[in-house]
């Protein structure tokens, strides 16, 4: 009986016995194994293993949010709800950023990997920093100029208007500062 991994019918991803991974250059021996697990092994256990790194994520984010708010919550009301207008905006980058185009380019990346051409795999990574530089731009830009007519629009004045722009501030220019982007 032939192995499964050894043959396919368009070539893509096909590993001759005694050859290392094109993708990888891992021995065929371990890639095999790796493979062989995800493919026959028991389902349950093999979706709490790849879930677990997200998980863990997951959690450190939530802590993360959680003990943001209670700090600014130490320190009143105002600040409370002007973190509270800004949260929608922020998510909504992150959002864009990590679902939407993050989600993408990595489809892409890992399509050009597993093909072998890994020169495309840099070029997209390279456009992928380009275009996060830019869309973090677009988005700071927006939250500055357009951030007090927003949240003034959501009927916040006063102290909490004051205390949405100083948090939006510095959400959104602090990574510009810092020289990364979410």
């Amino acid at each position: 009986m032939r192995s499964p991994l050894a043959t396919s019918s368009s070539g893509v991803g096909a590993v001759a016995p005694g050859s290392a991974s094109p993708a990888t250059g891992t021995p065929p021996g371990a890639a095999a194994m790796r493979a062989q697990r995800l493919l026959h092994g028991p389902v349950l256990a093999t979706i709490l293993l790849l879930a677990a790194p997200n998980l863990l994520m997951m959690l450190a984010q939530a802590a993360a949010n959680f003990l943001e708010s209670y700090y600014v919550g130490l320190l009143g009301v105002d600040a409370l709800a002007g973190a509270a207008l800004v949260f929608p905006v922020v998510m909504l980058m992150q959002m864009m950023s990590a679902g939407g185009i993050g989600g993408g380019v990595s489809s892409a990346i890992a399509r050009a990997l597993g093909a072998g051409r890994h020169e495309q795999a840099e070029a997209l990574a390279l456009h992928a920093f380009v275009l996060a530089i830019a869309a973090g731009l677009l988005f700071t830009i927006a939250a500055i100029v357009g951030g007090p007519l927003l949240y003034s629009a959501m009927g916040v004045q006063g102290e909490a208007l004051k205390a949405a722009l100083t948090y939006s501030n510095v959400i959104f220019w602090a990574p510009l500062s810092c020289g990364w982007r979410t």
